[in-house]
């Protein structure tokens, strides 16, 4: 795998988690950025690096994976458009974070974090609720992995892929939605907790029941969200 590849310095004005700051603060970040491009399969950083930077995705999406010693892997999170990925006062990296295909990241010294976490109450609750939307998802994935069936953990990975795209509500809607499909049925299934095998035959299943269709190689149309919805209970 290839590693990530910095260059120059690219503004942050544009993300949500900078509107609390100061237009001096937002200058002193933006001057510090730089941009960083993935190719699909790119490592972005290994699980136990150091954490000098802190990153949010502007384009394309990554897999966030932790190994155990020998060599079994859990994906236990994906990061789309506007995600973080790493903390303010952490020294090391918890996870690998590697591209699913083509993906631009803004790279800012973990130093700029802490120091406005500290100084700035508001910009802390904004990464205070990037933190508790983090631990809502890692509850929904205790529940996927220990409670629920083959049949209804695909069915909600459809409605987790929604959700990691701002897609809830057109979700919960009822009308059929387009969504990007940038991982593979391995990816799928070292999320699940399942064999490819049994990824790949429940979703053919959902896609003879009607429920969704493949319009292209890395999108999903979920043409039923009430009949997704059910099945991930």
């Amino acid at each position: 795998m290839q590693h990530m590849r910095l260059s120059g310095h690219a503004p942050g004005e544009k993300h949500a988690i900078f509107d609390s700051l100061a237009p001096c603060d937002v200058a002193r970040l933006s001057a510090a950025a730089q941009t960083c491009d993935l190719a699909s399969g790119d490592t972005l950083i290994e699980e136990g690096e150091d954490l000098d930077r802190v990153f949010i995705v502007e384009t394309g999406a990554l897999k966030l994976r932790k190994s155990t010693r020998d060599g079994r892997q859990q994906i236990f999170a994906f990061a789309f458009a506007g995600d973080l990925i790493g903390r303010p006062f952490a020294c090391k990296f918890r996870h690998g974070a590697y591209a699913l295909g083509p993906s631009r990241l803004l790279a800012f010294p973990a130093a700029e974090f802490d120091r406005l976490t500290r100084q700035n109450p508001v910009f802390l609750a904004s990464i205070a609720r990037l933190a508790f939307a983090d631990l809502d998802a890692c509850r929904r994935l205790s529940v996927l992995l220990g409670r629920k069936h083959a049949d209804e953990k695909v069915a909600s990975f459809f409605v987790e892929l929604a959700r990691w795209q701002g897609q809830t509500s057109a979700l919960r809607s009822g009308r059929r939605l387009s969504i990007a499909l940038p991982m593979s049925r391995q990816d799928m299934a070292d999320f699940l907790g399942l064999t490819i095998e049994t990824v790949s035959r429940q979703v053919s299943a959902m896609k003879d029941a009607g429920m969704i269709e493949f319009p292209g190689r890395c999108r999903v149309t979920i043409l039923d969200p009430m009949a997704v919805l059910e099945t991930a209970g």
